[in-house]
């Protein structure tokens, strides 16, 4: 069965009828987990014995996307971020071996306003041994705010892209979404199922278990999200109501389900996809929560002001930028899945995002604003290093090939 089909509004609801059951119907949270204050005090350099696995990518505003790894002297650029390369606006492969950016050129409108021209997608290896692969590619953009808005640059897989524009070379192709390959040019319209209003979104990693999301007309013609459900796949139907109501009032738990920046997407899968972790909205309340593969709620990790937090592929810990209070100082938290404990590092990251080693055991933070650096937190020795590399975010961290 192809996972990513799309089911249709009338039997999706059809199905919720007689088969969900409401995750939570209680006005208030549960109990968080405990939060221990561990700080670390005094960041230093590493240790000559010291090093770490795999690829920190980096991002630095008007500046780019670059790769650092413990046996390469300095960064290296893999994307530029500037008026010919939009590197904001990019996407990582699921395997993060291959990063897809947009080409092209600028044209100023007064004073504020910016029109980006897409001239090429760009696939381009996260590697030191840079391998390139470039397609002629059109489509529009726009700059608002210093930020760069495109299509998106989504991968289906490790070697196919699904985007909006077209083939400069052949005019008669309408715009619309297109699945390319880049590595043998390969391109195709991409289906989608008009009549459908519920797509698959967190998939777990043994295919039976997704969220589908139901969309509905919002009384001007743009289809919003509605609902959502946690789907059994096999038994094709939904299990879970994971946007719980009492007559108008909301009461249930919105999962966290944006774009954002470099395709990162949350929420997360624990490794045996017996638990689906995501940051929620609960009633304007912010928190990280985690439900059963039955769509029950098992626990409140975090609540609190947060961040986007990240799951190690182990599934064995989780990092976020947030705090207990709007009004309180951000800092790095660490959540012991295992023992079911939050610490508070007493580290302040200049940027919300944070990135986890392959195996598990460091966390990539930036201090220090647009002059930042990254620093990484090895949870083994409960220390925190000054790496030599300037960025004012960490975006992700991939294992070797």
């Amino acid at each position: 069965m192809n996972t990513r089909k799309l089911l249709t509004a009338l039997f999706a609801i059809s199905l919720f009828a007689t088969h969900t059951a409401t995750a939570q119907d209680a006005t208030t949270l549960p109990e968080a987990w405990e939060i221990v204050e561990r700080c670390i005090t005094t960041p230093t350099e590493p240790p000559d014995d010291w090093t770490f696995d795999g690829t920190i990518i980096t991002y630095r505003y008007r500046d780019g996307v670059h790769g650092f790894r413990s046996d390469t002297p300095s960064r290296y650029y893999i994307a530029f971020d500037n008026g010919t390369e939009y590197g904001q606006a990019g996407s990582f492969s699921p395997n993060g071996q291959w990063f897809a950016v947009y080409t092209g050129h600028q044209t100023s409108y007064g004073l504020s306003a910016s029109y980006y021209s897409v001239d090429n997608l760009r696939v381009v290896s996260t590697s030191p041994a840079r391998e390139t692969y470039l397609i002629p590619w059109q489509a529009r953009t726009f700059s608002s705010g210093g930020m760069i808005h495109s299509p998106p640059i989504r991968w289906d897989s490790d070697s196919t892209i699904v985007t909006n524009g077209y083939l400069p070379t052949d005019q008669t192709l309408t715009t619309g979404d297109f699945s390319i390959n880049p590595f043998t040019a390969e391109f195709v319209p991409y289906v989608r199922d008009t009549t459908s209003s519920n797509e698959y979104t967190a998939l777990s990693p043994d295919g039976t278990r997704a969220i589908t999301i139901e969309l509905g007309d919002n009384g001007y013609g743009t289809m919003v999200e509605q609902r959502q459900y946690l789907y059994d796949i096999d038994e094709e139907i939904a299990i879970s109501d994971l946007w719980a109501t009492n007559g108008d009032n909301e009461i249930g738990l919105r999962l966290w389900l944006p774009y954002t920046d470099f395709g990162i997407q949350p929420p997360f899968w624990t490794p045996n996809s017996q638990l689906l972790i995501s940051k929620s909205t609960f009633n304007d309340q912010s928190a990280v929560v985690s439900f059963t593969r039955d769509g029950a709620l098992e626990s409140v990790i975090f609540s609190g002001h947060i961040l986007q937090p990240e799951l190690a592929e182990t599934g064995t810990s989780l990092a976020l930028v947030g705090s207990t209070s709007a009004d309180d100082e951000l800092s790095l938290y660490i959540a012991d899945l295992e023992t079911r404990t939050v610490y508070n590092t007493c580290i302040n990251p200049s940027h919300y995002r944070v990135a986890i080693s392959p195996t598990g055991d460091q966390v990539a933070v930036s201090i220090g604003g647009n002059d930042g650096f990254v620093y990484v937190v090895d949870l083994n020795e409960w220390a925190a290093y000054r790496l030599d590399l300037a960025a004012n975010d960490v975006i992700a961290w991939f294992a070797d090939p």
